[in-house]
């Protein structure tokens, strides 16, 4: 089973898409996922779940969320496991992107480290994309969510920076990975030598009164639809 964070919560069973009912079991989920492999106690998942103010029937309501999830992730085994003091997601080392996205930036940084600019761009590459738009995207104004989608686009942020800059050309991304990081990459200026941009002169009758006549004395060069006047000191 494959688990997605890097952008709107997925799950995959192989090619099968698993849908997951009920906003909070969702929402249970991603913390879960945030936590993967870790025990996050009961009181936390409740005040993610309802925040300050959470009803009476919390921790009931809570189990309730913890057996449908359950059985939403049933094909893959025993994934969820309950424990008196909280509650955990297993998974492995290559079923969540974010593993594998933090797995292919510290093989970049090892291929850098040993002055491989290739392989160290190759990983970024695919490292970034994974991503899918902002992470936890459908978590946008949960609580739980502000200081997680923080701390996962840091290392995006900073993988555009000194490790795009360290190889000799910066990774071709897929179309899918621009859009996901435009948002974060600071815009570049346009390095392109400027040109003054004229009409084209219609040539017939008036030929002889062509552009040329425009700068007396100047040579014109055509490139690309722009008119370069050099004049003739140049």
């Amino acid at each position: 089973m494959d688990f997605r964070l890097l952008g709107p919560l997925e799950v995959w069973d192989g090619a099968r898409p698993v849908r997951i009912r009920g906003a909070k079991e969702r929402s249970l989920l991603a913390m879960l996922l945030l936590h993967a492999n870790e025990l996050v106690s009961t009181d936390r998942l409740i005040d993610g779940l309802w925040g300050d103010e959470p009803p009476e029937s919390a921790r009931g309501s809570l189990q309730v969320r913890v057996s449908h999830l359950r059985k939403a992730l049933e094909a893959g085994g025993e994934l969820l496991v309950s424990t008196a003091a909280g509650y955990l997601v297993r998974v492995g080392p290559d079923q969540l992107d974010l593993h594998r996205f933090e797995g292919l930036l510290a093989e970049g940084d090892r291929a850098l480290a040993r002055h491989d600019p290739a392989v160290a761009s190759e990983s970024l590459r695919k490292a970034l994309a994974l991503w899918r738009g902002p992470a936890l995207a459908d978590y946008a104004g949960e609580s739980f969510a502000q200081a997680a989608r923080a701390r996962l686009e840091a290392p995006r942020a900073h993988s555009l920076g000194p490790r795009c800059r360290a190889g000799r050309r910066r990774p071709r991304l897929s179309a899918r990975a621009r859009r996901a990081t435009r948002a974060s990459s600071p815009a570049r200026a346009d390095r392109r030598p400027t040109c003054r941009r004229t009409r084209r002169p219609q040539l017939g009758r008036d030929a002889p009164q062509s552009a040329a006549r425009a700068a007396p004395g100047g040579r014109h060069v055509r490139a690309r639809g722009c008119v370069h006047v050099r004049g003739s000191g140049q």
